[in-house]
């Protein structure tokens, strides 16, 4: 069993939303917590980039871009 959040960070999300209103995979983020047999939680996210590269629009490459460094440098403090 896992817990399953849905998250959105609303900055990127008002980029991408004026960009395009029909990029929605673009505003909501999947964070999977998956907890292991030893008692800790593995923490998981998709790659927000690899999910608006089928867009094959840049301005919300780079949008979601950021958002990508900003989960890096959250994760890194798990």
């Amino acid at each position: 069993e896992y817990t399953l959040l849905q998250v959105t960070g609303p900055a990127a999300a008002g980029k991408t939303f004026d960009r395009d209103p029909l990029a929605p995979v673009a505003m909501l983020l999947s964070i999977a917590v998956i907890p292991t047999e030893d008692g800790k939680s593995v923490v998981a996210a998709a790659d927000p980039v690899g999910q608006v590269w089928l867009y094959g629009e840049p301005d919300l490459n780079r949008t979601q871009g950021a958002v990508k460094k900003r989960l890096r440098e959250v994760f890194s403090e798990l």
